[in-house]
């Protein structure tokens, strides 16, 4: 993020979009490579989906993730299946 925001403020200037499609803040990694902190990105034309990689031995499966599953529930941090769609990337 360019800078701090007040945690009950939406106001980035990213959506899964952006991580997906652009490389100038972030560069895809191999999911061979996926380290704590790395990110794994989905996109399809309407909708996405971005989490935070934590730990796994078979990135093309499960894995540990931190992930915002909405207002209700929060930040989880949970054992979630990544399939191909999902992207793997890093900041650069």
């Amino acid at each position: 993020m360019p800078s701090a925001s007040p945690i009950d403020l939406d106001a980035h200037p990213y959506s899964t979009a952006n991580f997906y499609n652009e490389q100038t803040l972030w560069k895809q990694e191999p999911r061979s490579s996926l380290a704590p902190g790395d990110a794994v990105v989905r996109r399809t034309s309407t909708a996405g989906h971005i989490a935070l990689f934590d730990s796994g031995s078979d990135p093309f499966g499960a894995v540990w993730l931190y992930e915002a599953r909405g207002c209700a529930t929060g930040v989880v941090h949970d054992l979630r299946t990544v399939d191909s769609s999902y992207l793997s990337i890093r900041r650069n």
